[in-house]
């Protein structure tokens, strides 16, 4: 299991260990209008939101492709997701959907991170 590491920064010290994905994670992100939440997603092509606070899996959604990149649409209730054959999707994690905002041919564009 891949887990999440929660660090304080005022002096680096592990606050907490969230047991997250069976396979490694591949980006994750923090909600910026409440620092309580974070997103996450893996190559197991699961995305999930954590309440960081109580330590547990608020919902989480199982999709057709490898998401690579992601950040909160601020003001939306939705995440923006990158895959791994280049498209760019809307998660909206309260109806738990998501929808295609476009897509380039797999071999047309390389992620450079």
């Amino acid at each position: 299991t891949m887990a999440l590491h929660i660090f304080r920064l005022k002096d680096n010290t592990l606050q907490k260990v969230i047991a997250a994905h069976e396979r490694p994670i591949s980006a994750i992100c923090w909600c910026p209008e409440d620092p309580q939440l974070l997103a996450s997603c893996s190559i197991g092509m699961r995305m999930a939101i954590w309440d960081i606070e109580n330590e547990e899996e608020k919902t989480a959604l199982k999709v057709s492709e490898v998401p690579t990149m992601m950040d909160w649409a601020f003001g939306l209730e939705k995440i923006a997701v990158a895959t791994s054959n280049g498209s760019i999707n809307f998660w909206d994690y309260k109806a738990n959907k998501t929808t295609r905002v476009f897509s380039v041919a797999e071999k047309s564009c390389k992620v450079l991170r």
